[in-house]
């Protein structure tokens, strides 16, 4: 029995490797290989200007599967290589260390195999957060919305404090604008914009203001952070960064200036969560002041969790 298990094994791998088509096949695929390689090449030296250089950029190739981001680096290096055309690579190298590893294998020196590839690296400086925000400040469009305080408002600025906080890099920044700008803008104007009774307009403030762009942070920088808090379970963390955070303490203290019964901003924090996120206000009324209140609470976590996710009626898409 071994031995005929054997000779099947044999007879399998002879047709397999040495049969005259499978021979001929492997021949002809190098054939064509080898003719696409040179088409390919020709028509990359009619690209590249006589006395000049065609520069090709590669972006983001850290961000590809490892697979394919491995196969168009080792093309790139054994099938490209001509005189006057350069590759520059735009990547974040510790990634891609990372990506070559989960090829290769964790023992892999990924730092090595790269250095193969890249005849000068070039590491660009952080970006400078504070000169980015002020070349930004038009893309939060809902500042449109408050025309006599131009971009020194709680809410540009509290959408900064976010944004440093929740270390986002600039394409974040660029997609929490975006998305902040679509949940608030018209939830905001319809508060600074009605004939609403002063106090009432001040407790809405805070929701609209505070409560939703953090939110919209939230649900971008830790999706299961974001749960918690929408089903009333926020970690003490994050109610202690808006409590602490100098836009919603000043507020609270000013719409509160009035009342007999003021309660620390902490407190208060908790107060307003709670009353929005878990209905602990039996009578679905929170009174921050004379000045500031929150009727129907009831309907605000329902309309915030929809403005967040862009399903709101009250949405700005345009």
């Amino acid at each position: 029995m071994f031995s005929e298990i054997n000779l099947r094994n044999h007879s399998f791998l002879h047709k397999l490797f040495y049969s005259p088509d499978k021979k001929a096949k492997d021949y002809k695929d190098k054939v064509d290989l080898e003719k696409l390689k040179k088409e390919f090449y020709d028509a990359l030296v009619e690209l590249a200007p006589e006395d000049g250089k065609l520069i090709v950029f590669v972006d983001e190739l850290d961000r590809c599967k490892p697979t394919y981001a491995i196969k168009v680096l080792e093309r790139i290096k054994h099938y490209f290589s001509v005189p006057n055309i350069t590759f520059i690579f735009s990547v974040d190298l510790s990634q891609l260390q990372n990506t070559v590893k989960r090829y290769y294998g964790e023992e892999f020196d990924g730092y090595h195999y790269l250095d193969r590839f890249f005849d000068l690296v070039i590491n660009l400086p952080e970006p400078n957060l504070d000169n980015y925000l002020k070349n930004t400040d038009g893309m939060l469009v809902l500042n449109n919305l408050f025309h006599a305080w131009n971009n020194d408002n709680y809410c540009n600025h509290f959408c900064k404090d976010l944004i440093a906080h929740f270390s986002f890099s600039l394409r974040q920044i660029n997609h929490f604008y975006l998305k902040t700008n679509s949940a608030t803008y018209n939830l905001i104007d319809s508060i600074l914009n009605r004939n609403l009774v002063s106090g009432q307009q001040n407790g809405l403030f805070i929701i609209y203001c505070f409560f939703l762009p953090l939110m919209c942070a939230l649900n971008q920088a830790d999706i299961d952070e974001f749960n918690r808090f929408i089903r009333g379970k926020a970690s003490d963390d994050i109610l202690d960064f808006l409590a602490n955070n100098s836009q919603f303490d000043t507020y609270y203290k000013d719409v509160s200036s009035d009342s007999k019964d003021k309660k620390d901003t902490s407190t208060f924090t908790r107060e307003i969560y709670n009353a929005l996120f878990n209905g602990t206000e039996r009578n679905d009324r929170l009174v921050i002041s004379d000045m500031a209140y929150i009727d129907r609470l009831s309907i605000y976590k329902d309309r915030l969790i929809k403005a967040c996710s862009l399903l709101g009626s009250n949405t700005k898409l345009d």
